[in-house]
């Protein structure tokens, strides 16, 4: 594949990015920019280090049964 083409992306990228947009087109034939709202899957990914993952070994199973035993309690009374 000629990378030449690549270069109609824009007229102002870097060898660096030239050669990652070559790289890129052998994965795929279609590169379109995406709107970061519109883009859900890059935006949530650039969030996870911003979120708190539980896992299932800091799930406290008593504490959550006694928290919703107690509020059918309240709801039902």
């Amino acid at each position: 594949m000629d990378p030449k083409h690549l270069l109609n992306i824009s007229g102002n990228c870097s060898p660096r990015e030239i050669r990652q947009l070559f790289a890129y087109s052998e994965f795929t034939p279609d590169l379109r920019h995406l709107r970061r709202k519109d883009n859900l899957v890059a935006d949530a990914l650039s969030r996870i280090e911003h979120m708190t993952i539980s896992t299932i070994a800091d799930i406290d199973y008593e504490a959550t049964a006694e928290a919703q035993t107690s509020q059918h309690i309240h709801e039902t009374a």
